[in-house]
């Protein structure tokens, strides 16, 4: 992975805004996540920074890959889109250097400000993080076998290893709400699951993802606001809101909506030992043990259905698809190309690619990997992660500056 660091101050980012400035914020969604500092999280604190002083935030914008040329130029074709990046007279960048260079490409007319700079190629460890292996030759650091934390790498370099908000916190509004009997200040205009999720209180969720619009499809995440039942994911604090996120009658329904997928789906989490799987953490797995799932109560109705593993990237399994709708969300919101969708009614609804082809027929994918990042079960997962016996045989690989495969 490249290995980038903050090169600016908050000031200095200022500095060259105007207050004159329509600005979308964009970030990649890849390597330059992994160094903390990209995906939208990340865009939501500058966002809440650069509001609260002023400033004309547009549209933030999340990237699967920004150094793909097709990406950023179809994302200024999206009709719900095209009007904000109009609009626009400066794109604050979140991303490595190639990053910048493709959407500088792509927004000639507007002013580009790249946040941070890739100084080299590293990994990702679980206890210490992105570390920086192979630094580029302008930074003068020589090669590291065990990796420079980035908070090293930053203090040779005289760059930053943290995010704005550690230069100054954002101003927030908040409101009161009351979450199971307990009064809380929260951000205003949060939904239920971020703001609780904020105070340390977890509400089951399936098809709710931080980095997409929510959906409301799974009704995992159903709580009582002043009684009255209602998704946590599409509803937004409000001030006096009285919410219950936790009691028998929830717990039920929960169970039961989690039963029934698990009827109607290939899925082997009631023996699984497994809380990770080749595309991350398994969240219905998650969801099995905290609900307590032991058993199914409804009839079994699974028809088995072909595995499509024509793509070159990602091998779709249909039979652990639970129908969140995730990945179809972020085919449009993150990568811009709509490749994925659901095809027919009923008990046959599935995931399909285009008009019902195969994934490797599809000439708009783009291999970015964005639905396979945000999957809760497995039922999207990248080819690489695939073996055969004991020696993985590798086919194709996407090349991540310009999107189109190569033979390794």
């Amino acid at each position: 992975m490249i290995v980038s660091l903050r090169s600016m101050s908050y000031q200095e980012l200022k500095e060259k805004l105007s207050r004159d400035d329509r600005i979308v914020l964009m970030s990649c969604d890849m390597c330059v996540r992994y160094c903390g500092f990209g995906g939208i999280d990340r865009l939501t604190i500058l966002e809440d920074l650069l509001k609260g002083d002023g400033y004309n935030v547009i549209r933030k914008e999340l990237v699967g890959v920004s150094c793909a040329m097709g990406l950023i130029r179809n994302r200024t074709r999206d009709p719900d889109k095209k009007a904000a990046f109009e609009e626009a007279t400066a794109i604050v960048l979140i991303a490595c250097d190639e990053g910048y260079e493709t959407v500088r490409r792509v927004f000639r007319k507007k002013k580009v400000i790249p946040v941070t700079k890739a100084v080299g190629v590293g990994n990702y460890t679980e206890d210490r993080g992105a570390v920086l292996v192979n630094p580029f030759e302008f930074t003068g650091l020589e090669p590291k076998a065990e990796g420079y934390t980035l908070e090293e790498a930053a203090g040779k370099l005289g760059m930053y290893h943290t995010f704005f908000d550690a230069d100054q916190k954002p101003r927030l509004e908040t409101v009161e709400i009351t979450v199971d009997g307990r009064r809380y200040r929260v951000k205003k205009g949060s939904n239920l699951i971020d703001a609780c999720a904020g105070l340390g209180i977890y509400i089951p969720h399936l098809c709710y993802s931080r980095k997409l619009s929510p959906s409301g499809a799974c009704r995992m995440c159903l709580v009582k606001v002043s009684g009255r039942l209602t998704a946590a994911c599409t509803t937004r604090v409000e001030e006096g809101m009285e919410v219950v996120t936790e009691d028998g009658e929830l717990r039920e329904m929960r169970r039961q909506i989690l039963e029934l997928m698990l009827s109607e789906h290939e899925h082997s989490c009631l023996m699984c030992g497994e809380e990770r799987g080749p595309h991350g953490e398994c969240e219905l797995y998650r969801l099995v043990r905290y609900l307590g799932v032991r058993d199914v109560r409804y009839p079994v109705n699974r028809v088995r259905l072909q595995v499509d593993d024509s793509s070159p990237v990602i091998v779709r399994d249909p039979n652990r698809c639970i129908l969140c709708g995730r990945c179809v969300r972020a085919c449009a919101e993150i990568s811009g190309q709509r490749v994925l969708d659901f095809g027919f009614r009923g008990h046959r609804r599935t995931l399909i690619a285009e008009l019902n082809q195969p994934l490797g027929e599809s000439d708009q994918c783009a291999g970015c990997l964005a639905c396979v990042f945000v999957c809760p079960t497995g039922a999207l997962t990248e080819r690489i992660m695939h073996f055969e016996g004991e020696k993985w045989v590798p086919e194709r690989a996407y090349s991540c500056s310009v999107g189109e495969d190569e033979v390794l």
